[in-house]
């Protein structure tokens, strides 16, 4: 038969006095200190634009009939930005009052019916290159054409209204006036 005293309390009385050894000593954290690096891209991406900032309307002025005889000159521009590098071409529509190719003024509320001015547009002051009315090929040489730069860019409209002859019936006095659209591709 077993004995009463066993070696079970004496094991208990060690593993207690072993656990509380233990917990007479605090724990200590290490710290752990380093750093990792990684690269990551960063990207933009610049799409090519341009854009009609402002329009100065093509202007005569108030002419008179000598004026007409030699032929009225007058002028007007807009300022275009196209992104640096940026082939773009310029053209502009015959107007809401042209016959044919021919762009032309309406006279305004002073007379009865409607009456007509012819005029055409120029992108050279000596008046001898003609605004393009129709879409062109952005890149191509000519009137029109151009390649950006980044900045604003101002483009002028010179005017001019056919000479009359002196067999040739003037036009009323009158406000004339047309509307153009100025439309850029790139």
């Amino acid at each position: 038969m077993a004995s009463l005293h066993s070696n079970k309390p004496r094991v208990i009385v060690a593993m207690l006095a072993a656990l509380s050894a233990c917990g007479t000593h605090q724990a200590v954290a290490q710290t752990v200190t380093g750093n990792k690096q990684a690269s990551m891209p960063v990207t933009f991406k610049l799409a090519t634009t341009c854009a009609i900032n402002r329009r100065t309307a093509v202007a005569f002025g108030t002419i008179n009939a000598d004026s007409l005889a030699i032929g009225a000159q007058g002028q007007g521009d807009f300022t275009m930005n196209c992104t640096s590098g940026v082939p773009y071409f310029f053209w502009v529509n015959l107007g809401e009052n042209a016959l044919d190719e021919q762009r032309r003024m309406k006279s305004g509320p002073l007379t009865s019916g409607a009456h007509y001015l012819p005029y055409n547009l120029y992108t050279d002051s000596s008046r001898t290159q003609a605004v393009p009315n129709s879409a062109g090929t952005p890149g191509t040489s000519g009137p029109g054409s151009g390649t950006g730069n980044g900045l604003d860019q101002t483009i002028v409209l010179y005017a001019r209204i056919p000479s009359y002859a002196p067999t040739q019936v003037m036009p009323r006095g009158d406000d004339y006036s047309d509307r153009i659209v100025v439309t850029v591709t790139w």
